[in-house]
C-alpha cells in the first residue's frame, strides 16, 4: 500500500517463521544484508523516490524446510501481495523440462498455480540450470584449485543461465508489456555438455581442470540414502539429475534476451567472475 515517498508493507504470518528479512532493489542487482529485520508481519517503508519501480523480496527466519519457505512462504507472500495491492507479482519457479516427481519442483508448480489464480498482474520465470549452481562450490566446483564435478558422462546438453540474467528479467518484467500474465521460460544462452564448460574454464583460465565424475546411478543411491533425512539435498540431487535428462537444451539463442534487452551472461564471463572472487 503506497503513500507520499512511503509504501506500506504487509503480509501473512507464516507459522514456522520466527523473522522476516526484507530486501529491496530498483536494479538488476541484490544486497545479501536485508534492508531490514522485523519479527512482526508488517514494515513501512519511508524516504522512497515517488514513481520509482522497486522489487521487494522477503526471507522467512526460523526453521528451514522446502514446506516452511517454498511453498507456504511463497503463498503468504503471494497473499501478502494481493493485500497490499501490489502492481504486479514477479515469480520465479524452474525450467517446464523438469520432472515434478521432485518435491521442490512439485512445490514450485504449486504456486505457479497460485500466482496465476491471485487475480494479480503476474510473471512468472522459468529459468534453466543455474551457472551458479550446477557450476559452483555446491556442485563441487573449484576454480581456485582448477578442480570441476560432473554428473554422468558430461554429454548431455544443458540450458545454464546466471543469476544475474534471470534478476535482470525480473526487474524487466515490471516495467514491459509484453510480461503482463505471461510464463517466460528462460533458456541460456547456449547449450553446453559438461565436458564443454570443463573445457571453456580451462580455456578461459589458462589451466586444464581435473575432472571427478559422479556416475547417474550412484546420485540416484545417494538420493534414496539421504532424502528421508535431508530434503535440501535431496531437491539439490533430483535437480541435477533432471538436467541430465536428453533432449532439453534448446538449440538456438533464446529470443527472450532480445525481448527484453538484457545482456546474456556467458559462460566464460562467470568464469571470469569466479576467478576473479576466488572461487
Amino acid at each position: 500500500m503506497g503513500g507520499n515517498r512511503t509504501v506500506q508493507l504487509n503480509w501473512g504470518a507464516v507459522a514456522t517463521a520466527t523473522s522476516y528479512r526484507v530486501y529491496r532493489t530498483t536494479t538488476s542487482t541484490w544486497s545479501s544484508t536485508p534492508l531490514v529485520t522485523v519479527s512482526t508481519t508488517s514494515y513501512k517503508n519511508s524516504n522512497l523516490t515517488n514513481g520509482t519501480t522497486a522489487v521487494v523480496l522477503f526471507q522467512l527466519g526460523g526453521p528451514d524446510s522446502l514446506d516452511a519457505v517454498d511453498r507456504r512462504g511463497s503463498l503468504a507472500l503471494l497473499a501478502a501481495a494481493a493485500q497490499g495491492g501490489v502492481q504486479q507479482f514477479v515469480y520465479t519457479s524452474v525450467t517446464p523440462a523438469l520432472p515434478s516427481n521432485n518435491q521442490f519442483v512439485a512445490i514450485k508448480r504449486e504456486v505457479e498455480a497460485a500466482v496465476r489464480a491471485s487475480g494479480l498482474r503476474w510473471t512468472i520465470l522459468q529459468p534453466a540450470a543455474f551457472m551458479e549452481v550446477h557450476a559452483g562450490p555446491v556442485a563441487g566446483w573449484d576454480f581456485g584449485r582448477h578442480r570441476a564435478r560432473l554428473v554422468g558422462r558430461g554429454d548431455t546438453p544443458v540450458d545454464f543461465i546466471s543469476i544475474h540474467d534471470v534478476a535482470a528479467f525480473a526487474t524487466a518484467a515490471l516495467t514491459h508489456p509484453a510480461a503482463v500474465n505471461r510464463t517466460l521460460v528462460l533458456n541460456g544462452p547456449e547449450a553446453l555438455t559438461g565436458n564443454q564448460t570443463v573445457e571453456i574454464a580451462g580455456r578461459v583460465l589458462g589451466r586444464p581442470f581435473s575432472v571427478q565424475r559422479a556416475p547417474l546411478a550412484a546420485i540416484r543411491v545417494i538420493r534414496a540414502i539421504v532424502g528421508p533425512f535431508n530434503e535440501h539435498v535431496s531437491a539439490l540431487l533430483g535437480l541435477m539429475l533432471g538436467q541430465e535428462e536428453p533432449a532439453t537444451a534448446a538449440s538456438a539463442f533464446p529470443p527472450m534476451y532480445v525481448e527484453f534487452g538484457v545482456t546474456p551472461t556467458m559462460f566464460a564471463d562467470y568464469v571470469r567472475s569466479q576467478a576473479g572472487s576466488g572461487r
